[in-house]
């Protein structure tokens, strides 16, 4: 199985790529395991969004709808298969 991270504003600059493909062998990946595969491919980048098994603060993970607009994923151990393997990741962001 083929999964997709995308990267979305600060995530995208810290990784400097929009982007990250993993291969699994397994059907049964969630998105914990695409985010730790994510942190062991970029480890060099100093990227680390979990703290233990849970995302730090401000990481918001998205997949987008049918019909447009995206939608919030909460939980990490939402198998991949259920949401189109495509999960996109961005900060949350202050506005006024």
């Amino acid at each position: 199985m083929k999964a997709v991270l995308e990267f979305v504003g600060y995530f995208r600059m810290k990784t400097g790529c929009g982007f990250l493909e993993a291969e699994f062998k397994d059907e049964d990946v969630t998105i914990l395991d695409l985010i730790v595969q994510a942190e062991e491919i970029l480890s060099a980048r100093d990227f680390k969004v979990l703290s233990g098994m849970k995302l730090k603060d401000g990481v918001l993970l998205f997949i987008r709808n049918e019909n447009g607009g995206l939608k919030r994923i909460f939980k990490l151990s939402t198998a991949l298969r259920e949401i189109g393997e495509h999960v996109i990741m961005a900060n949350l962001m202050g506005g006024g």
